[in-house]
């Protein structure tokens, strides 16, 4: 079968690794499979990656421009996506199909938001090639915010100027819709989206678990970091993601310090406790000054590298507002991490709380704190935890199960 992904990234977050995930796996099967991105990443060199000139059929002194400063070359444009406004002035869009090297049998789209693909695009695309559209976060549905709990904080000039064009660019589309969550295929529904949808589909995501495990056989490297964890007498929380303040659909460093910091003065068990925080930081520049018991990794694209972070912790904290199926906590599990999260969108349909790891409402800090606690003091149940999260994740979220689960739904569709 011949595959072609659309991503905006080759590595950011999570949607960006499913894709590269899906390419690896249907190349290994023996399908011709390319990846389109106009971030290809040099340090991590791909077979079957072809790059994406997003200025492409720009006048060449807009384009010389934007290799200064891409706001100098559109600077009307920038202005109103810093206001929330979609941008569809990305001429290659339409061209998309002849940067492939044959005529595709799928045609797979992943996150398509941040201002760089044109979504008038989607009828014509998909009415040539069966098209496939993964729902990676909220974006398409609420016309502008990742996340559906800010939709009220967000620009309402912006929010209807949005979802009318929306409305517009969708209405002659024929889309297949696969959502990692039945939480989320479920607001799909109910969207604008809803009438350009032929065919959907829930298929969870899945993780190289190669690359992420812990107590598995073949594990020497975890025998290692399970000698140096005994052996350093920090309890170290882990907090995965893109870290922002105020952000509900980033990770809270903030919420994770305040924790640990009062958990560290009201026990003596837990004077040792320690917050290690990897991700790229947003608008939040004073990490360093609030406690010397924070370690600020930054972002971490080698797999390797980001297991050993995860088996170097005692758990998992993912404090957000909302997320749809995140797989820091499918790579914190695999890894025999139990998991601290709150019980929103899609992370009731990851893991089950008591057996995998705990839940809490997203709005009562108090419980939170006090199920963190519980989870850090019961050494015997969070062993327990921890044994059975990474079975959990290696029976449920292999990639190649997901890789598998595609190539169905795409054989239902072509």
């Amino acid at each position: 079968m011949r595959i072609a992904q659309v991503s905006a990234a080759q590595t950011a977050g999570g949607a960006e690794r499913v894709a590269v995930d899906l390419h690896e796996c249907y190349r290994e099967a023996g399908h011709d499979a390319v990846l389109l991105t106009p971030n290809p990443d040099p340090t991590q060199p791909l077979e079957g990656v072809i790059p994406v000139d997003t200025d492409a059929g720009r006048p060449g002194w807009q384009r010389a421009l934007s290799k200064v400063d891409h706001r100098l070359a559109r600077p009307r444009a920038s202005w109103r996506r810093r206001r929330g406004y979609d941008d569809y002035d990305y001429p290659w869009t339409a061209k998309l199909l002849d940067l492939l090297p044959w005529e595709p049998d799928v045609l797979h789209l992943h996150n398509l938001h941040g201002g760089w693909f044109d979504l008038r695009q989607l009828a014509p695309l998909s009415q040539r090639v069966p098209t496939v559209l993964t729902l990676h976060d909220a974006s398409l549905l609420t016309g502008g915010p990742h996340v559906f709990c800010v939709q009220e904080q967000w620009g309402q000039g912006a929010l209807r100027w949005n979802r009318e064009r929306r409305a517009k660019a969708f209405a002659e589309c024929r889309l297949n819709v696969v959502a990692p969550s039945r939480w989320m295929l479920g607001h799909a529904s109910s969207s604008r989206l809803a009438d350009a949808v032929v065919r959907s589909e829930v298929i969870p995501n899945g993780i190289d678990l190669s690359r992420f495990y812990f107590f598995r056989k073949s594990a020497t490297e975890s025998e290692d970091l399970r000698r140096a964890e005994y052996m350093d007498d920090s309890v170290y929380l882990l907090g995965v993601g893109l870290m922002g303040r105020g952000r509900p659909s980033h990770a809270a460093p903030e919420a994770l310090i305040g924790d640990a910091a009062q958990l560290a003065d009201d026990e003596e068990d837990l004077w040792a406790l320690r917050v290690k925080l990897v991700g790229r930081r947003r608008r939040f520049g004073l990490l360093k000054r609030l406690t010397s018991s924070v370690e600020w990794v930054g972002q971490v694209n080698n797999r390797d590298e980001l297991r050993r972070q995860y088996s170097s912790a005692r758990l998992l904290t993912h404090y957000v507002r909302e997320d749809n199926f995140p797989s820091v906590i499918l790579e914190a599990m695999a890894c025999g991490r139990p998991v601290l999260a709150p019980r929103v969108g899609g992370i009731p349909e990851q893991f089950t709380d008591g057996v995998h790891g705990r839940m809490y409402d997203v709005d009562d800090a108090e419980g939170r704190r006090r199920t963190l606690k519980k989870m850090l003091t019961d050494v015997e149940t969070w062993a327990r935890m921890g044994m059975a999260a990474e079975e959990h994740a290696c029976r449920h979220f292999d990639r190649r199960r997901m890789a598998a689960d595609y190539l169905g739904f795409y054989a239902s569709i072509t």
